[in-house]
């Protein structure tokens, strides 16, 4: 096993156990048949609220990649403890109202707001709707909404654990009735640190300021853009990607470092015109401020772990993933190595001057529009 898979593994063994942890202090008193409603319903909150603290933490990609470094599988981890979490959290009203039924002859969902426990209880019950919207949303419809819309929409789920907290606090009888309170306290003060970096970050506080030096256009909507760091920089391993944003004001986007020059630290990346975002990018003029997010990610460092032949495949703007791989390898005589490149038209060839005066790698054009390539 590789160490990234085991890093991997040894993360997923302690989400489990953090997850399943809390069902230890669940005191057992009631008939069987009882005590098997009052554990699913606490499976469901605490189970399922410790899947939602670690996909706040998996989403705070800077913290995150400190676990893993493959980015991509953290986001996929992330999104699925949000799936798994939102199914393991319907059980807790179902099989709460069921215990409170049969153990106190009470409704819980006869709210008398002029009672603290139904406030508390109501409270919980908007955390249920907030979640189900943002997962029902994310999983559904994110394509149809749109990015920006689906995002602003995301943000709702900052106020999920906050609600779930002040709900468990006062009234869950686990919570308060045993040491699971103090670590309860703890998650709670780790949620408040990460959301208070994911507004540093939102802020700018916690990326790389940059400068645009140029814009080298490619293709008939793509470009190459410049950035010189304005401090220390960062120095991004071949096949990794950044976070860029045009200033304050603008949208986050990840793209490939397509070049980089170790003596001042200058990184290149490609953007392709794809959107509002993108175009904005695209008109960037020197000396514009960039904030710049990473190094993240681990595409292609098998190669570097292996003498056998390399055999790449990339369509489009995917082909900057491979840019600075393609260069490692030219120089890489005794390893045979392989391109295959689709484009829809010559024109949209990007890096094709480059892709044309590698003499070791050999490089296949598929050219969707032109049966002669």
């Amino acid at each position: 096993m590789s160490y990234l898979k085991k890093r991997k593994a040894l993360l997923l063994a302690i989400i489990a156990v953090t997850a399943l942890a809390p069902l230890g202090f669940v005191e057992i008193f009631e008939s069987p048949g009882l005590a098997v409603v009052k554990v699913l319903a606490k499976t469901g909150s605490l189970v399922g609220t410790v899947f939602l603290i670690w996909q706040v933490v998996l989403g705070f990609r800077g913290f995150a990649a400190l676990l893993v470094p493959d980015v991509i599988w953290m986001i996929e981890l992330h999104k699925k403890l949000g799936i798994y979490g939102t199914l393991l959290i319907l059980l807790h009203p179902i099989f709460i109202t069921i215990y409170y039924v049969q153990m106190l002859d009470r409704n819980i969902w006869a709210f008398n707001l002029g009672q603290p426990f139904d406030m508390f209880v109501l409270l919980g019950l908007i955390a249920l709707l907030v979640l189900a919207l943002v997962v029902v949303t994310s999983v559904f419809f994110r394509a149809k909404l749109g990015f920006r819309r689906w995002y602003k929409l995301h943000l709702l789920s900052y106020f999920i654990l906050p609600l779930v907290f002040v709900h468990s606090f006062p009234i869950g009888q686990t919570v308060g009735g045993s040491n699971l309170w103090y670590i309860w306290l703890i998650l709670g003060a780790i949620t408040a640190g990460l959301f208070a970096f994911r507004l540093m970050g939102r802020l700018g506080l916690l990326y790389h300021p940059y400068e645009g030096i140029n814009v080298n256009r490619l293709a008939p909507d793509v470009v190459e853009i410049g950035l010189k760091p304005m401090n220390k920089g960062i120095v991004p391993k071949v096949g990794q990607f950044v976070y860029v944003r045009h200033g304050l004001k603008g949208t986050v986007h990840p793209y490939t470092v397509s070049h980089f020059t170790p003596g001042n630290k200058t990184l290149f990346v490609t953007v392709k015109s794809l959107g509002p975002g993108s175009k904005r990018m695209q008109s960037m003029t020197p000396g514009s401020q960039m904030l710049v997010d990473g190094p993240y990610g681990v595409f292609g460092q098998e190669v570097f772990h292996t003498e056998m032949p390399v055999i790449m495949v990339a369509g489009g703007i995917g082909i900057t993933s491979f840019i600075r791989l393609v260069e490692y390898l030219e120089n890489i005589k005794s390893r045979e190595s392989l391109l295959f490149y689709g484009s829809v038209s010559p024109k949209d060839i990007v890096y094709k001057k480059e892709l044309s005066n590698l003499k070791h790698v050999k490089v296949v054009h598929v050219i969707s529009d032109d049966e002669s390539y």
